[in-house]
């Protein structure tokens, strides 16, 4: 073998690890944090929505846990499945924690069921907000500074 299929040889596969690298390290991380302390009280039970709020369907490409996103705003990526009026039950199964090395955010995320008043019940994300990872572990959980749906008040 000459030395020029040697050194091309090598180049290639440092090319290609690097590549395997970089995308290891910007792909987004999402772990379950469901059975952290702090977020065990809003699970399994029913929490009325105190805003009201809307359905829509995530579009293609989009970096998401569930395709259907929970959001107040009328307006959002996606197209609008349904509205839903304050005072409707959310039932939350779960807590996802995000990481986006890209970004640099981190977002806590709902998972639930919402029975919408047509009586189809549909599973949902909800962005709770951002978090300081360095205040949310098993141990000390400092939850987002935005008060979630089902939260009389913004905390202050």
């Amino acid at each position: 073998m000459s030395l020029l299929k040697v050194v091309l040889l090598v180049v290639g596969i440092g090319v290609v690890l690097f590549a395997l690298v970089l995308a290891f390290a910007l792909w987004p991380r999402v772990r379950d944090v469901s059975a952290y302390p702090a977020l065990q009280p809003l699970l399994h039970r029913p929490l009325p929505t105190k805003r009201p709020t809307t359905l829509f369907q995530l579009g293609n490409g989009l970096y998401t846990v569930r395709n259907i996103a929970l959001v107040e705003q009328d307006e959002y990526i996606g197209e609008k499945i349904a509205a839903v009026p304050v005072g409707t039950p959310l039932t939350l199964t779960g807590f996802k924690y995000s990481t986006n090395a890209v970004s640099g955010f981190t977002h806590l995320l709902a998972l639930g069921e919402v029975t919408l008043p047509s009586g189809a019940v549909v599973a949902f994300e909800y962005n709770w907000g951002s978090i300081d990872p360095d205040k949310f572990t098993k141990e000390h959980t400092e939850l987002p500074r935005g008060a979630a749906l089902w939260q009389e008040a913004r905390p202050r």
